[in-house]
């Protein structure tokens, strides 16, 4: 195992036990300050782990993610101010319409994950056919979504309403969700190494992509499959 997944591996394992803590701590705290303050200690915390060990492609996915997490918050958005199928409850934080404003940072950790397994995928198996990168990007996105959409609701984040489920996970996002990473992926090796300016421009098509296969799942599996 290379350095830098051992560095990672202990990054996100360390993060996974303080939001733990800082999840349980019995201190005089709202659910959204929690959620905000764990999101912010990753956000902050990742670029500067990045420069201390010297780890030059985490700095680059994450000046890509970053951006389309941001973005991010238009489909959620979408999802439960026009469609009121995905409902952010009232978690003593500030929102962006429905959205909690955490939730602008909060896509960072998904998708840095996915994206970096996809290109230490690629740096292992370089004679691998290009796709292969891409359907373990999709792969990864649908097993990390669907934890979270199961998990999320127990904090809770947020949680779907009025759609047909697989336990606590609305159906319709499993697809788009799956298409996420693989276009995530896709846009990132499209702007590695290049300026950030290039990786503004990849997210805005990342985000739209996402937000047009959620309309078009869900006019399939909530209108015409229902029907």
């Amino acid at each position: 195992m290379k350095t830098t997944e051992k560095h990672s591996i202990f990054f996100h394992i360390s993060f996974t036990i303080l939001c733990i803590i800082v999840l349980l701590l019995p201190i005089p705290a709202t659910t959204g300050w929690r959620m905000f303050f764990l999101v912010l200690v990753y956000n902050v915390s990742l670029p500067i782990v990045a420069q201390v060990w010297d780890h030059d492609r985490w700095m680059d996915i994450f000046l890509f993610v970053l951006p389309v997490s941001i973005l991010q918050v238009v489909p959620d958005w979408f999802l439960s101010k026009v469609l009121g199928v995905l409902v952010f409850p009232q978690d003593g934080f500030y929102k962006f319409g429905t959205v909690s404003a955490y939730m602008a940072g909060l896509w960072t950790i998904p998708l840095f994950i996915i994206v970096y397994v996809a290109t230490r995928f690629e740096k292992r198996y370089p004679e691998a056919n290009p796709i292969s990168k891409y359907l373990l990007a999709g792969g990864t996105a649908f097993v990390i979504f669907f934890l979270s959409e199961e998990f999320m609701r127990l904090i809770p984040v947020w949680y779907a309403q009025n759609v047909s489920m697989i336990g606590h996970t609305a159906i319709y996002v499993l697809f788009p969700e799956f298409i996420l990473g693989i276009f995530a992926t896709f846009a990132y090796f499209h702007t590695e190494h290049k300026p950030f300016r290039t990786k503004l421009l990849w997210a805005i098509p990342t985000m739209s992509v996402y937000l047009g296969a959620l309309s078009f799942s869900y006019l399939f599996v909530e209108g015409v499959w229902k029907v």
